[in-house]
């Protein structure tokens, strides 16, 4: 049988993140999301977002927030990610797993 409440949850909140945001080298910089999917074989939110052209130097990343539409943070995470000027873009990756035990 399958689990309709972990379907739900993740469907709930796949719906409700709407964009992220990323500081690096003192801004904050709010981006669109590219990937928003619920993988229910892995029971998973998979939500990606690209780090491409708003850096102008080299710069790390600091921290990732993501936001519903009220502009609510949902979720924040600390990073350290170096994005080298010049350098194909950074596809940063977010995983919401939920699991059942019984």
């Amino acid at each position: 049988m399958e689990n309709k409440l972990i379907e739900k949850t993740l469907k709930f909140w796949s719906n409700k993140i709407s964009y992220a945001e990323y500081d690096s080298a003192g801004k904050t910089f709010k981006v669109p999301l590219t990937k928003n999917e619920v993988d229910l074989e892995n029971n998973q939110l998979i939500i990606d977002f690209n780090i491409n052209d708003e850096i102008t130097e080299d710069a790390t990343i600091t921290e990732v927030r993501w936001f519903d539409d009220n502009g609510e943070c949902l979720d924040s995470s600390t990073e350290n990610i170096l994005r080298e000027f010049g350098v194909e873009g950074i596809l940063y990756r977010y995983f919401l797993s939920l699991r059942k035990e019984d």
